[in-house]
């Protein structure tokens, strides 16, 4: 009997490291300003599933891996993307969106924003230039 438990708590443990995350927030800033309603990604140098968060107004994000909070644990090539929709006056007009972000941080192939994502809580801050 003492061997089933020694069994199942081995089991039991195994599964908890597999479960590990970092939960990840920070501030995205560009042109020394918060950058507000930006998409961040951040998406793993090895294998498993990207990571994404929105900025609120004040620049700040938190990521999350599909519905759940956080980010794996590894290295990350970080995108952040963000544009602005100006409102129209007329229904037969349509907005035609601006950029606000260099297209080097909206690619994932040429970002060079990079980030590593440790167990327990991560503050990553990201500081876009203009060229």
């Amino acid at each position: 009997m003492a061997r089933v438990w020694v069994g199942l708590l081995m089991i039991g443990l195994v599964g908890c490291s597999a479960g590990n995350v970092g939960t990840v927030g920070g501030t995205v800033e560009y042109k020394e300003k918060p950058l507000p309603n930006a998409t961040v990604t951040f998406y793993p140098v090895k294998s498993g599933p990207e990571a994404y968060g929105r900025t609120d107004a004040s620049g700040n994000f938190s990521l999350q891996t599909g519905s759940d909070p956080g980010a794996a644990p590894g290295d990350y090539i970080v995108t952040v993307s963000a544009m602005e929709i100006p409102e129209t006056k007329s229904n037969k007009a349509e907005a035609v969106p601006k950029l606000l972000t260099p297209m080097k941080y909206r690619e994932k192939d040429k970002t060079d924003l990079k980030a590593t994502v440790n167990s327990g809580a991560n503050t990553i801050n990201l500081k876009l230039l203009e060229k």
